[in-house]
């Protein structure tokens, strides 16, 4: 009697349907891209990107010193760049931030009054900016034109 009452409350097997939806791949070279260890011309150039007055980081090296020092640590974080790019993990020096509270007011009172900013060491900018300039060229191939609102169109 126990057993059969067991039968009536299980449910019965669900057989789900097939997912008709094909989801979107990137290319070949795209996927190649992803994955490649960036040049170093790459990375020279994603290094003089950065803003020369962006704050220095926990580290306290500011971009205005990889811009003026480039010759004597360009080999440095080249090799940094590569061993991340090749999977080594991160020292946590790298990915060191620092809050901020800058006050939106002249005599803040509460926390609404101030606004948080992030100061990242640049290494942990070099890698972030390399990386988003692989993943937004993916990024049209993946994401459909009805869900590109934030997706930056290049014409």
């Amino acid at each position: 009697m126990a057993g059969s009452r067991r039968k009536e409350h299980q449910e019965p097997n669900l057989v789900l349907p097939t997912f008709p939806f094909q989801f979107p791949k990137i290319s070949e070279a795209i996927g190649n891209n992803l994955c490649s260890i960036p040049s170093e011309e790459d990375i020279k150039e994603t290094v003089f990107s950065i803003d020369k007055n962006s704050v220095a980081g926990p580290d306290g090296f500011s971009s205005s010193f990889y811009h003026a020092c480039w010759d004597f640590i360009a080999r440095d974080i080249y090799d940094a760049v590569r061993d991340f790019f090749s999977g080594t993990p991160m020292p946590r020096s790298f990915t060191a931030t620092t809050i901020v509270l800058i006050p939106k007011v002249d005599s803040p009172q509460t926390w609404n009054d101030f606004r948080p900013i992030s100061l990242c060491n640049v290494t942990n900018k070099i890698l972030s900016k390399l990386l988003y300039r692989r993943i937004s060229q993916a990024l049209p191939e993946l994401i459909s034109p009805s869900q590109s609102g934030f997706v930056r169109q290049t014409y």
